[in-house]
């Protein structure tokens, strides 16, 4: 939901295209099992292009570390970086952001296209999800 309303916020004249790469690394827990996974489309090559990362939340840090890896292993011509929610918590990531919605505590949340084990994605706005052993 984040890209698409930033897609919708960016100037028209800025011609720009979108690629999706999935990556997961919570599956049916509330915290990260520290493994990674990234998927992207075979044929998607951003060599020689400026790309900006839309990420929905920062926790760890580590899985936007891996996206910014493997695009600039692509040969990306430039990287930037973009997350709606960013954790307040220590330690900080190495890999900050280059521009942040949100600072939040260090909480588990649901909604605007965040989820808990596939449910919750379609709430329209970002919800603390309590009860739920971590």
């Amino acid at each position: 939901m984040f890209a698409a309303d930033l897609v919708r916020a960016i100037e028209p004249s800025v011609e720009l295209s979108l690629e999706f790469i999935t990556s997961s690394s919570y599956g049916n827990r509330t915290v990260s099992s520290g493994s990674i996974r990234i998927d992207t489309s075979p044929d998607w090559s951003p060599a020689g292009k400026n790309v900006l990362i839309v990420e929905d939340i920062i926790d760890s840090g580590r899985t936007l570390d891996s996206i910014v890896e493997v695009v600039s292993e692509r040969g990306a011509r430039s990287t930037r970086t973009i997350a709606l929610l960013d954790k307040n918590r220590a330690p900080r990531p190495a890999t900050r952001p280059d521009y942040i919605g949100f600072e939040i505590p260090d909480v588990f949340v649901v909604g605007y296209g965040l989820d808990f084990d596939g449910r919750f994605r379609h709430l329209p706005d970002v919800h603390e999800l309590q009860g739920i052993d971590r």
